[in-house]
């Protein structure tokens, strides 16, 4: 996988498919996102040091002035409030819909993140 500042790859989303429990699959498939989301920074010369800075950053830097459509924000923040809810509340097992949900939602992310970062080359 490359790393967020030359672009963006998804792998994670094939494993995120695959491998092991629901649990374990809420924090894969929001990982290529959230890497999509720091290139994307990055591109703008920013950076943050937790998942909430970035998810409040593309907001500020690519939402709020057009660069990104407020969907893709929405399901940025969508899928930082689901890993939350999977990593820190015992009770909340996603199930395999959820995963199914959350994985098609990060796709729809690195790829509008991918086609805004090939725009500015």
């Amino acid at each position: 996988m490359r790393s967020p500042a030359r672009g963006v790859s998804s792998p994670p989303l094939a494993i995120s498919r695959t491998a092991g429990s629901w649990r374990r699959r809420s924090r894969a498939r929001t990982t290529p996102a959230f890497y999509a989301a720091e290139a994307a920074l990055a591109e703008l010369g920013e950076t943050r040091s937790k998942h909430s800075g970035v998810v409040s950053a593309v907001g500020e830097l690519l939402v709020k002035p057009g660069e990104l459509a407020p969907r893709d924000g929405r399901l940025l923040r969508s899928l930082f409030d689901r890993r939350a809810g999977a990593d820190y509340d015992i009770d909340d097992e996603p199930s395999a819909q959820d995963a199914a949900d959350a994985i098609a939602d990060a796709e729809a992310v690195v790829d509008a993140i991918g086609t805004w970062l090939a725009s500015r080359r």
